[in-house]
This record gives structure tokens, C-alpha cells and sequence, in this order.
């Protein structure tokens, strides 16, 4: 069977995605070696050399030829098994995040489940990624320059999925913007969030804030928007809802919890709708539209997209 050399599709990504040239991650580069250092994670040998720097690109070299690749938002426990149960010698998982990440879930308590940040950030586990090396298995990670991407990116599969127009970006992040200002046909509020939670998969949406008659333009950013001065400026341009994946980071400790009542603060006050709809969720929509159309254009290869089983986590 002919598939695409490895030495070809890594470069290839690095240069639509400019890897090389945005530097080290600005998140990766604390999650990884942190989730790393732990005892019996493996340390981060073993790791292709570029990716130890950058931590974004080729993770972990597998076979020379990839046949078919896959995609997923973070290399969890779930997402590696379901890998390593369909895939091939050769095949290659493109993920966003280099690291499992668990950000706390609204439900639990009255203001919810909240994590250690210590333990936020989760390494492959040992024996999974044991099997991938000797099953001959590729792994490439691409965050925030594919958060930041002009044609594919987390919040423009967000955009589409709703059918939207993009008006303006904001939200600045490394050399560029992650979040995009868009319209979408006119809906009313409840079927506005129907419509939020069937394209993306939840079970429930996180809502704070005001309760629109009905919804046009949309401020939306994939992952965590949960900056407060990008809230209020996505307001002051006249949206009426503020979409992302988590408002907040439920991370124990002064900086988690100080962050977490100015969220609350705004909302209380805030016209505009404050809406979440799942940290994974709302990165998986790039690997279900934007990621397959990439490799099918770029290297003829098609993509499973591999879903979290539990979105909120």
C-alpha cells in the first residue's frame, strides 16, 4: 500500500503551520516539561529534538511511510488506546495538545470541580507510549500555531461549524490572534444553544452572563477564553455571545480562584452571554473539518478524527 513519507508530511506541517519561526509554545513549553518531570513519566527523552524545544512539530518518530493519519484534540488515555487499537505500522496521530490537560468541569458543586494545577497537565502514559514506539506509530503536536492559523485553526472549524461569517479577530496570542468575531444566520436564544450543544457534542453548555432575544454575531475562541479584558473588549464590538470552550480554568489556588470571580463579576453585569461549551469539544471541531481537509489536499491521506468519550473533565 502507498502512503506519504514521514521526512515529506513533518516538514510540509511544520511550514503551513510555521513551526519553526513561532518559536517555543507559550503554553506547551510549561505543560510538557511540567507533566514530565514527574516520577515515572519517561522524562521527555525519547522525544524528537526539535519538539523538546519547541514543543510544537514531530513528537514522536514512527515508521518512514504514514498510510493514514488520525486526529484528536489531547493525547489522553482514552485517545491513544482508540489509536493503537485501529491504526497501522506508519500511521501518524495529529493532536493540538502535547499533553492531556484536565481544566475542572461546571458540575460538581456550586461553582464546580475544580484540579490541582499541578496535576492539570497529563504525559502520555508509559506503556501506551511504549506501544507506539514499538508499533512503529508517529504522533505530531501543533497548538497554538494552529490556534493562531489563517485558514486552519481551532476557531475558524468553531465559525463554520455555526455556519458563521468571520467580521474581525481578536484575542491576541503569540505573533498572532486566536479569536475571530463572526455573524451567523439570526437565531433565537434557545435555539441558539441547542443548536451550541449539537454541533459541538456536549451534554450541557457552561452559561454566565445575559440571556440575548436572539443571536447575529458572536465573538468565538477555541480552548480557554477565559480572559477577562478579551471578554469585555469582544463586548464592546457588540456581540451577543461570547463562545468558547471553558470560562474558566478550574485550577485550585490564588491565581485559579482570582480569575474565577472576575469571570463571575463580569458576567453578573454583562448583557452579552457568556458561553462554554468544553475545553476538548470545542478544539475537536478543527480535527472533524479543517485538519482532514489539510492532509487530503496536501498528502492524499484521509483522517479519523478520534473523539474524548467525556468532554468535560
Amino acid at each position: 500500500m502507498s502512503g506519504v513519507p514521514l521526512e515529506t508530511l513533518s516538514p510540509r506541517l511544520d511550514s503551513f503551520f510555521g513551526v519553526p519561526s513561532f518559536g517555543p509554545d507559550p503554553s506547551m513549553s510549561r505543560f510538557v516539561p511540567q507533566a514530565y518531570a514527574r516520577p515515572g513519566s519517561g522524562g521527555l527523552e525519547g522525544f524528537e529534538p526539535a519538539f523538546r524545544s519547541l514543543f510544537n512539530g514531530l513528537m514522536v518518530r514512527g515508521s518512514p511511510t504514514v498510510h493514514r493519519a488520525f486526529a484528536a484534540a489531547f493525547p489522553s488515555v482514552d485517545v491513544i488506546q482508540t489509536f493503537l487499537s485501529e491504526a497501522e505500522t506508519g500511521d501518524l496521530l495529529f493532536v493540538h495538545h502535547a499533553v492531556d490537560l484536565r481544566n475542572g468541569t461546571p458540575e460538581g458543586t456550586p461553582d464546580g470541580t475544580w484540579v490541582d494545577p499541578e496535576m492539570a497537565a497529563r504525559p502520555l502514559v508509559p506503556q501506551q507510549r511504549e506501544a507506539l514506539r514499538e508499533r512503529g506509530l508517529s504522533v505530531y503536536a501543533c497548538h497554538a500555531p494552529l490556534d493562531i492559523h489563517p485558514e486552519v485553526s481551532t476557531s475558524a472549524a468553531m465559525v463554520e461549524r455555526l455556519g458563521g461569517t468571520t467580521e474581525a479577530r481578536f484575542f491576541p496570542y503569540g505573533p498572532g490572534t486566536a479569536g475571530i468575531v463572526c455573524r451567523i444566520p439570526q437565531l433565537d436564544w434557545p435555539e441558539f444553544l441547542r443548536r451550541v450543544a449539537e454541533q459541538f457534542h456536549v451534554p450541557f453548555l457552561e452559561k454566565k452572563g445575559g440571556s440575548p432575544p436572539s443571536v447575529e454575531r458572536i465573538a468565538v475562541v477555541g480552548g480557554c477564553g477565559d480572559r477577562v479584558e478579551e471578554m469585555v473588549r469582544a463586548q464592546g464590538l457588540g456581540v451577543d455571545v461570547y463562545l468558547t470552550g471553558e470560562l474558566h480554568l478550574r485550577w485550585e489556588g490564588e491565581r485559579g480562584r482570582s480569575n474565577f470571580r472576575d469571570v463571575e463579576r463580569l458576567a453578573r453585569s454583562s448583557r452579552m452571554a457568556l458561553l462554554g461549551c468544553s475545553h476538548a469539544a470545542s478544539e475537536h471541531a478543527v480535527m472533524e473539518t479543517g485538519v482532514p481537509g489539510l492532509f487530503q489536499r496536501e498528502f492524499g491521506l484521509k483522517v479519523r478524527p478520534i473523539p474524548e468519550p467525556v468532554w468535560w473533565r
